[in-house]
């Protein structure tokens, strides 16, 4: 899909700052989900696994 003859991606360059984004806080919610699949793993509900990855 185009745009005014230019390509439609995802965000744009200028819309992704690295250096704002709160980094612990994304770690943190990371291995809340890996937590998470691994004990429906362990559970053997692989329906959650699936939904959480």
């Amino acid at each position: 899909m185009t745009t005014a003859g230019k390509p439609v991606t995802g965000a744009s360059f200028e819309a992704i700052h690295w250096d704002v984004i709160n980094w612990r806080a994304i770690e943190q919610q990371v291995r809340r989900l890996q937590m998470r699949i691994a004990k429906a793993t362990r559970e053997r509900r692989w329906g959650k696994v699936k939904a959480l990855q």
